[in-house]
C-alpha cells in the first residue's frame, strides 16, 4: 500500500511539475509577444478619442452620460473631466491639455508635466506655438463690436500680447502671429514683442454681401506666408522679410516641410485639380486632377490621378527634385502611406468589401504582401504587425503566421506604435510588450471574448432573472463583448451598443444559447451576479 501511495504522489507530483513548466513556457511565449493586455482603466468606461503626442495620456469618453475624462497611461487615473465628446484636446506636442468647462463658460489649460493649472481663460479656442511656449485665443468685446486677441506665455500664465482682431496663427519661430481685423476686412502679421504691425493685406476684389474670411499658412522655415482669400479663392504667397507679395493662385495651399513646395488644391472632389509649385517663384512644376501628398521629408510626392477612375486613381510615386517616377500603377487604387515612407498601401476601387490591399516598397516598386479585408493599418512592417478591420470587430495580427494577438470592437494605435488601446464599449484596455507595462498601471481585466445573435430582435436582462426581460431589435446582427459567466455556464455577461436611445452602451446578461462564437470567450471569469462589474475588478486585482 506505502508503495502504491508512494507511486501515486510521483505521479502526482511529475504531473504537476509538467503543468508548472507548461504554464511557465506559456507565460514565456506570451511575454514575447509585441501585444498582450496590460491594464483595464476600470475608473474611465468608453471609448478613446484622443492620445497625446508623447502617448502618456488619453482621453476616454462615455456617450452614456456625455462626459470625456483625461487618463494617464501609466496610472489610469484621472485627471481632468470635460462635458462633450470633444471637451479636452491635447496640444500639438502633447505638453498641455485644454479642457472646455462647459458649466463656467470658460477654458482651462494644463500643464502634463507638473499636472498643474497653467490659467484659465473665457471659452475659446486655442492656438499653440509651435514650441508650445505661448498659446493664443480670442474674445468677443461687445462693448466695441471687435474681437481681442491675447497671447499669453505657457510658463507662467502671463499676458504678452492683447491686440484688436482675430488671431489665427504663430510664426515657426514663435515671434509673429497673423491676425484678422475682422472690422476694417485687413490680415495683419504681428510682431509679438512690440505689437507693432509688420504686414497688412487689403481684402481685394470684395462684393459687399459675399462671405469672407481669410487662412494663413507661414512656411515651416518661416521666410514665406500665404493668404488665402474665401470669397474669391485666391491665395497670395508674401515674401516676409521684404513684405513683397511674389504672387497669386487660385486654391487652397499647403507647404512642403522643407519649404521648397507649395501643392494647391483647387476645389473639392475626388478629381479635384491639384498644381505643384516652387513655393518661392510660383513655378508650376506638375497638375494632376485627383490629390498629391508630399512624403514627411519632402523627398517624395505620393500623386493620384482619378482621371479615368470613378472612386479611386492611377497612382504614382515621384522623386523630388527630379520628378522621376518610383511607383507608377496604372490602374485605380486607393491610398495610404505607412511605414515611414518607405511601404505605400494601395487597395482595389471595388468599393464592396472585402478589397485587396497591397504593400509595396517604395523604393523599388515590389509587392511585399497582399491581403483582402475591409481595412488595414500597418504597425510594423518588419516585425509583422497588421492591424485589420473586419465586420463588427478590429484585430491585431502577425501577417506572416496569422496569429491574432489582439481582438476588440474598436482598437486605436499609439503615435509610436507600442501601444494599442482597446474599447468594448464598456472598458479601455491598453496592450504591449510586456516590458511596456509598469508597476503603476491597474490590473488588467481577465479573459474576452465576442459573440453575435442573429438580427431581429433578441431578448436581453438586466440580472439572471428571466422576470425582467428587456427586448432588443436591430436591422443588423447583435455583437456582444463577453466579459464574464455564471457558474452554471448558462449566462453571459456581456456590453453591446444599442441604437435604443442613441448609441447607449449597456451591459446585461444574455443566455448563452442560439449564440455565433466571434472570439471565444471560455477564459472570461464567473462573475457575483449581483455585482458583476464590481466582481470583474475585484477578481482580476487579486491576481
Amino acid at each position: 500500500m506505502f508503495k502504491v501511495n508512494l507511486y501515486k504522489r510521483l505521479i502526482v507530483l511529475l504531473g504537476s511539475i509538467v503543468m508548472i513548466c507548461a504554464l511557465s513556457v506559456t507565460e514565456a511565449q506570451d511575454t514575447d509577444k509585441p501585444f498582450m493586455r496590460l491594464a483595464t482603466y476600470w475608473d474611465a468606461p468608453g471609448q478613446v478619442t484622443a492620445i497625446s503626442a508623447d502617448d502618456q495620456w488619453i482621453v476616454i469618453y462615455d456617450r452614456n452620460i456625455d462626459l470625456s475624462q483625461l487618463v494617464e497611461v501609466a496610472t489610469g487615473g484621472v485627471l481632468a473631466t470635460g462635458q462633450g465628446e470633444n471637451s479636452i484636446r491635447f496640444s500639438p506636442m502633447g505638453r498641455f491639455v485644454v479642457v472646455g468647462l462647459r458649466e463656467l463658460k470658460s477654458t482651462l489649460i494644463i500643464n502634463l508635466s507638473t499636472k498643474q493649472s497653467v490659467v484659465q481663460i473665457p471659452e475659446s479656442s486655442v492656438i499653440f506655438s509651435a514650441d508650445e511656449s505661448l498659446l493664443m485665443f480670442d474674445q468677443y468685446d461687445e462693448a466695441i463690436s471687435e474681437y481681442i486677441t491675447k497671447v499669453v506665455e505657457t510658463k507662467t500664465g502671463n499676458i504678452r500680447l492683447e491686440i484688436k482682431g482675430l488671431g489665427y496663427s504663430f510664426s515657426p519661430d514663435a515671434k509673429l502671429i497673423t491676425v484678422t481685423d475682422t472690422v476694417k476686412k485687413i490680415a495683419k502679421i504681428i510682431e509679438i514683442e512690440t505689437g507693432k504691425t509688420l504686414f497688412e493685406f487689403s481684402l481685394r476684389d470684395y462684393s459687399e454681401g459675399q462671405t469672407w474670411n481669410f487662412t494663413f499658412r507661414f512656411s515651416p522655415d518661416g521666410q514665406l506666408v500665404s493668404i488665402n482669400q474665401l470669397h474669391d479663392g485666391l491665395t497670395y504667397v508674401i515674401d516676409i522679410a521684404t513684405r513683397e507679395i511674389l504672387y497669386n493662385v487660385y486654391g487652397f495651399a499647403t507647404f512642403s516641410s522643407d519649404s521648397r513646395y507649395l501643392k494647391v488644391r483647387q476645389s473639392d472632389g475626388g478629381a479635384a485639380p491639384n498644381v505643384l509649385l516652387e513655393a518661392k517663384t510660383g513655378k508650376q512644376l506638375d497638375k494632376v486632377y485627383g490629390e498629391m501628398w508630399f512624403s514627411d521629408d519632402s523627398k517624395l510626392l505620393y500623386r493620384r490621378d482619378a482621371t479615368n477612375c470613378a472612386y479611386k486613381g492611377y497612382m504614382k510615386v515621384l522623386e523630388l527634385p527630379s520628378m522621376q517616377p518610383l511607383v507608377d500603377i496604372q490602374k485605380c487604387v486607393g491610398f495610404a502611406l505607412v511605414a515611414n515612407n518607405s511601404v505605400m498601401e494601395v487597395y482595389d476601387e471595388d468599393i464592396i468589401a472585402p478589397q485587396t490591399h497591397q504593400f509595396i516598397d517604395v523604393a523599388t516598386g515590389k509587392v511585399l504582401w497582399q491581403v483582402e479585408v475591409v481595412r488595414t493599418e500597418m504597425i510594423d512592417y518588419e516585425r509583422h504587425l497588421i492591424q485589420f478591420t473586419k465586420r463588427y470587430r478590429e484585430t491585431i495580427e502577425d501577417f506572416v503566421s496569422g496569429e491574432v494577438l489582439v481582438t476588440e470592437r474598436e482598437i486605436t494605435l499609439s503615435h509610436n506604435r507600442q501601444l494599442a488601446f482597446a474599447s468594448n464599449g464598456m472598458f479601455v484596455d491598453v496592450y504591449g510588450s510586456a516590458d511596456a507595462r509598469v508597476d503603476t498601471m491597474p490590473a488588467p481585466r481577465q479573459g474576452s471574448g465576442i459573440v453575435q445573435a442573429p438580427k431581429g430582435t433578441f431578448t436581453v436582462y438586466p440580472t439572471q432573472d428571466v422576470t425582467h426581460p428587456i427586448q432588443e431589435e436591430s436591422i443588423n446582427v447583435f455583437t456582444f463583448a463577453v466579459m464574464g459567466q455564471s457558474a452554471d455556464d448558462k449566462w453571459l455577461f456581456v456590453t453591446y451598443t444599442s441604437n435604443q436611445p442613441e448609441n447607449r452602451r449597456k451591459a446585461v446578461w444574455i443566455f448563452n444559447q442560439n449564440l455565433t462564437v466571434i472570439e471565444d470567450w471560455h477564459d472570461v471569469p464567473i462573475l457575483d451576479a449581483s455585482d458583476p462589474l464590481a466582481s470583474l475588478r475585484e477578481m482580476s486585482e487579486k491576481n
